[in-house]
């Protein structure tokens, strides 16, 4: 007999790296490459490249093959990374947000022993941020680690980090290195000391602070029901889910999230998934639509 339900298994992985960035009055990065503005959301491609989609529907505005991750938005431009497998090197493009034209490049210098790649190797990972406090700032990170096994042996030299502050202009759309220290990395605080009713509940807020998730376990233990509120306590919208949390942004009557590789079962067949940008439609407490977005995390074999 095939199972008409189907269930979503997934986890919400390194949420201590997500970084909740404040571009502008509407604009906040939700992950690492998917920057959301108050209706277009501009997400990296798996594969490559930078796509701006609707938030109301999914729908493809543009797509660009000049940048690859999305850091900031902006006065009409993202702010994105370009690809480079160069050491010392990081690759800046501004798009325009309307069509994804690139209207300025910039090439910065970053140490020699630094490289800005987009993905996360077995061995080191570099990321960018902007800070909450002063979004006219990018801060990177570039950490160097040494192969570990399932056993927790260690081979090589210790784990080095380098990193660094840089000063954003998109009037004049120019990036340049500060003369200042980056800062200590912070842990965005998302949980939020209100229940809204919900008995047995914990709150946590969006990105933005504007609205409040209330997860609570099921009865039967399978699950957690979400409850989404504005931040007077208003229910927008609420369903069940697999994970008790993920990171999210409320667009367009959408909560916007994202869920992480795992697999489901469909009748009675396991079917894989990969990272995907969800939208959850408020009002009718279902799937609107979902993207497949460009996993970045080193996902490979161990050290032995």
């Amino acid at each position: 007999m095939k199972m008409k339900r189907i269930y979503q298994f997934a986890v919400v992985g390194a949420l201590g790296m997500c970084v909740s960035s404040m571009a502008s009055a509407s604009s906040w990065l939700l992950s690492d490459g998917v920057a959301i503005d108050n209706e277009v959301i501009y997400s990296m491609k798996p594969g490559g490249g930078v796509e701006a989609l609707k938030a109301a529907d999914g729908s493809v505005v543009w797509t660009s093959t000049d940048a690859d991750r999305p850091v900031q938005v902006q006065d009409g431009f993202v702010l994105a990374q370009r690809e480079s497998d160069k050491s010392g090197e990081l690759l800046l493009r501004f798009l325009d947000t309307a069509s994804g034209t690139v209207k300025a490049s910039r090439a910065l210098a970053l140490p020699d022993d630094v490289v800005a790649r987009i993905d996360e190797k077995i061995d080191h990972r570099f990321s960018l941020s902007v800070p909450a406090d002063t979004p006219s700032e990018l801060v990177w990170r570039f950490e160097r680690r040494p192969p570990q096994g399932m056993l927790g042996r260690v081979d090589g030299p210790p784990t080095t980090r380098t990193a660094g502050r840089l000063q954003t202009d998109f009037a004049t759309r120019n990036v340049v290195a500060a003369t200042v220290p980056a800062p200590e990395p912070r842990r965005y605080d998302r949980v939020a000391n209100v229940d809204f009713g919900v008995a047995g509940g914990r709150a946590f807020y969006s990105e933005d602070r504007q609205h409040v998730l209330v997860s609570r376990r099921l009865d039967n233990r399978r699950g957690y029901q979400w409850y989404v509120h504005d931040a007077q306590g208003v229910l927008l919208g609420k369903w069940s889910s697999r994970v008790s949390y993920a990171p999210f942004l409320v667009r367009q009557g959408h909560a916007l999230f994202l869920s992480t590789p795992g697999a489901r079962i469909e009748g009675d067949v396991v079917k894989s998934t990969g990272l995907e940008l969800v939208a959850m439609h408020l009002a009718r407490g279902e799937q609107s639509w979902a993207r497949a977005v460009r996993d970045t995390r080193y996902r490979g074999p161990m050290a032995p």
